[in-house]
């Protein structure tokens, strides 16, 4: 049963769920690429090793490969990875570097955002979330009138 103020988010996946993704939803074949990208970004010279054991580590919680039943951070993730390479570096800075390869496909940026196909992809998922709370007011009313 849902009470007053029991939810305080909804999100969505958006990975091929509600507009198109440029990315595939499996990552692992731009690992290489990505974290290339992520060590220029972050001033480090990476060795084959280094790209080796980082690869491991993101296919460890990659769940299109590996099934989990637990969630894991991108802190936790990547933390893992620095201590694979034996280096001492910001996890913020490396994180960015490796996210923002990634975005540089998404389907939507701040560049497009008022393109055609960008905006029928925000007006879909704003009526799944007008409709989502819409559901959930009437819920809320139905216990209420319980």
């Amino acid at each position: 049963m849902l009470f007053k103020n029991e939810i305080k988010a909804i999100g969505f996946d958006v990975g091929h769920t509600l507009i198109k993704y440029k990315n595939p939803l499996n990552w692992q074949g731009l690992y290489r690429s990505g974290l290339e990208h992520t060590a220029a970004a972050a001033d480090i010279t990476l060795s084959e090793d280094m790209l080796i054991a980082a690869t491991d580590v993101l296919l460890k919680y990659n769940t299109r490969v590996n099934y989990r039943e637990w969630e894991t951070t991108s802190d936790c993730i990547f933390n893992e990875i620095i201590k694979s390479w034996g280096i001492q570096t910001d996890l913020y800075a490396l994180m960015s570097g490796f996210y923002s390869f990634f975005s540089r496909c998404r389907a939507i940026s701040r560049n497009n955002r008022h393109n055609g196909k960008t905006k029928a992809a925000w007006d879909k998922i704003i009526s799944i979330l007008r409709l989502l709370l819409l559901m959930l007011v009437i819920e809320n009313r139905t216990l209420q009138d319980m």
